[in-house]
């Protein structure tokens, strides 16, 4: 997940940017996803790596909205472009919860979710 959502985060970070900046995107995604791997890996801990990958989707989608709002010149094309957009972080809060909701050990720690035994 991180890999396919990391990169596409690196190629809207770095679309029409000098050489500089995207070193610098390259460089911030990977000092932030690779130790948050590498730490998901050897703790076996869940929480940082959801919450990781939410905002790296979060921004994927932000900055996919910027990016039709600059390059499409069509207010119906940019209208429906950005309706996709939105669905796509719909479905990220809905497949959160549908985590929380499937996961018994997510309803233990989460403090988003209530208790589902009474």
């Amino acid at each position: 997940m991180f890999l396919a959502v990391g990169a596409l985060l690196h190629q809207l970070s770095i679309f029409n940017q000098p050489p500089a900046r995207r070193r610098n995107a390259t460089l911030l995604i990977l000092g932030t996803v690779i130790p948050i791997s590498v730490y998901h890996c050897w703790t076996d801990e869940i929480i940082v790596h959801e919450i990781a990958f939410a905002v790296m989707v979060f921004l994927c989608g932000k900055k996919t909205r910027l990016l039709i709002r600059e390059k499409v010149k069509s207010a119906e094309s940019r209208k429906k472009l950005i309706n996709m957009a939105n669905f796509g972080l719909g479905e990220l809060a809905l497949s959160a919860a549908e985590l929380c909701v499937a996961d018994p050990s997510c309803r233990k720690r989460s403090i988003w979710v209530l208790p589902l035994e009474h």
